[in-house]
């Protein structure tokens, strides 16, 4: 299932280099859902967090232009998982895998570096 919409980064990126050399990165984003009306009539709101992973250039993308609270639009795939712990609990897991993402506010554009 793919998804296509934009939320803040709610946390900082994390680099992972892969096995085979490729850059892949892992982070949260969070938006907020419409619950309701609050009895003053405004919106009532409920953050939502969900894990992300991206690979390759959308992972060396969001490296350079994107940290927490940056706010991003993007498409990703669904991705199930069961998380198993030590006492043998079972807890389903849902995750965001980038396929295209685009910074739209909050960027960090970085220097290139210079060499001597």
């Amino acid at each position: 299932m793919k998804i296509t919409t934009k939320a803040h980064l709610s946390s900082d990126i994390k680099t992972i280099q892969t096995q085979t050399g490729n850059a892949m990165v892992s982070f949260s984003v969070a938006d907020n859902r419409y619950i309701g009306k609050n009895p003053d009539g405004t919106a009532k709101t409920k953050p939502v967090f969900v894990d992300c992973v991206a690979f390759g250039r959308n992972a060396e993308y969001l490296t350079r232009v994107a940290k927490k609270g940056t706010e991003i639009f993007f498409e990703a795939e669904l991705d199930y998982d069961m998380l198993v712990y030590q006492n043998g609990t079972k807890v389903p897991k849902v995750s965001f895998v980038m396929m295209s993402v685009q910074a739209l506010r909050g960027q960090i554009e970085q220097a290139p570096q210079q060499t001597a």
